[in-house]
């Protein structure tokens, strides 16, 4: 009985392993943006429209909808790009991100980015150098 439960604590910290290296948790503004500016990286702003319509990082389609739902969110990256070989970037609340990567993580997808703490400190270690699009063409 013991070794059943030493065998599933195992299998449970590999998994749990093996999803961490599928989500990138990135703190380096420099290492993001040189992420962020290779050729073919999926770019995805899930704050609501109406937030990221105000500034966003240029190039990231604002994609959180009326409502924010992550589920939805998730789903529409599902269809629109169901190859799981590219990178796929995401901003937002870190909490929210984690979320949609965990969906994706579930169907498979490996290469998922994200910059701790959000659009607003991405915003703030950029300082004035930092022009960030407006609208939404979403």
């Amino acid at each position: 009985m013991k070794k059943i439960y030493l065998l599933l604590l195992f299998v449970s910290i590999f998994l749990v392993g093996c999803k961490q290296e599928k989500i990138k948790a990135i703190t380096d503004i420099n290492q993001f943006d040189k992420i962020i500016n290779e050729e073919g990286v999926l770019l995805y702003d899930i704050r609501t429209n109406d937030i990221c319509a105000l500034g966003h990082i240029p190039y990231f389609l604002c994609m959180g909808g009326e409502t924010k739902n992550l589920e939805e969110i998730a789903q529409n990256i599902m269809i629109v790009y169901p190859s799981h070989n590219k990178k796929i970037v995401i901003i937002g609340d870190d909490s929210d991100v984690l979320e949609v990567f965990n969906i994706l993580v579930e169907n498979g997808y490996k290469k998922l980015y994200y910059f701790v703490g959000g659009y607003e400190k991405y915003a703030l270690e950029k300082g004035d150098s930092f022009v960030p699009a407006v609208g939404c063409d979403c």
